[in-house]
């Protein structure tokens, strides 16, 4: 027969409810304030040391896992009106648009004043032709930025996309005020004032930023695409008395001379001897890098035959 002491039986029970200390008749207002104590991230772990004593040790602590979303860094919450408007825009490469529009939204409800968040979605709205949205979004943009040339610029962009040159010149003439010595804004200026038909105004624009006879050559190219084909033909023999070197004047002048079966040759056959540079970055397919935007969206072709393609020396 196995006698068991009575040490070991206290130990055993005291065990089983919990750990308590071996000696002793009952439990201790200390060890009641811990078995009715909330839930500590500290497990309390009992070992016996032999059958006549005990010890307590504490092991911890034991933090509950964290869920997936707690250690998301995507989550958009945390994302920044910044890196909102780079998500916005990589989703409008991918095609994603309804998920482009929803990220350009969400940066501006986080900034209103946001410029590339104002800029970027009407610029969205603008290369898919949701002209309304984009001239309010634009409008918008010079309201919260009036001191930011490319603002103006870009409004007048798609003033004069919808036909709507005066205003658009009004806004150039702002941009230009504001950066004079900027090529882009006198440039695209000129070919609104040419659209509006103010050459001489226009042929001042282009004279500011380029030599003479430069700003004769790209003025006789920007009527020639609006069939003023005498008034081109002056520009472009005018091109060639300033420089008799200005190679694309001379092949400009001698396509108009020879009747328009030549004159209906492709438009980037010949480039300006100086002129603004295009900005870098993605371009559209089947766009020549001529064709790219400095400082704004793309003018597509429309109805009033803007075809930036064919515009060497103007920047849209």
């Amino acid at each position: 027969m196995v006698t068991i002491s009575r040490a070991a039986c206290v130990a055993t029970l005291c065990m089983l409810a919990g750990g308590c200390q071996a000696s002793g008749g009952g439990s201790s207002p200390a060890d009641l304030a811990a078995a009715t104590a909330p839930a500590s991230p500290w497990t309390r772990v009992t070992r016996f040391v032999s059958g006549e004593s005990s010890q307590r040790i504490v092991i911890g602590p034991q933090v509950p896992p964290a869920k997936p979303d707690d250690l998301s860094l995507s989550k958009k919450a945390q994302l920044s009106p910044t890196l909102l408007v780079a998500l916005a825009q990589r989703h409008e490469q991918s095609g994603n648009l309804q998920a482009a529009e929803q990220e350009y939204r969400r940066a501006l409800s986080q900034q209103p004043d946001h410029l590339d968040a104002l800029l970027g979605l009407a610029r969205f709205y603008d290369r898919q032709g949701k002209f309304k949205d984009a001239t309010s979004y634009y409008t918008e943009a010079v309201r919260r930025h009036p001191n930011n040339p490319t603002t103006h610029n870009d409004l007048a962009l798609c003033l004069a996309r919808q036909g709507r040159f005066e205003e658009a010149a009004a806004s150039l003439q702002k941009a230009v005020q504001l950066r004079p010595e900027a090529p882009l804004y006198r440039n695209n200026l000129a070919t609104v004032l040419v659209e509006l038909r103010r050459y001489d105004e226009a042929l001042r624009q282009l004279e500011h930023v380029h030599p003479p006879a430069v700003a004769h050559y790209n003025l006789g190219y920007l009527l020639a695409q609006n069939e003023q084909l005498a008034e081109a033909r002056r520009h472009y023999a005018r091109a060639v008395e300033l420089d008799p070197q200005f190679t694309a004047a001379r092949q400009r002048l001698a396509e108009l001379n020879a009747g328009p079966a030549t004159t209906a040759q492709p438009a980037t056959t010949a480039q300006p001897a100086a002129g603004p540079q295009p900005a870098a970055g993605p371009q559209p397919a089947g766009q020549t890098p001529a064709a790219r935007v400095s400082s704004g969206p793309l003018m597509q072709p429309d109805v009033h035959g803007w075809q930036h393609g064919n515009r060497p020396a103007i920047s849209y």
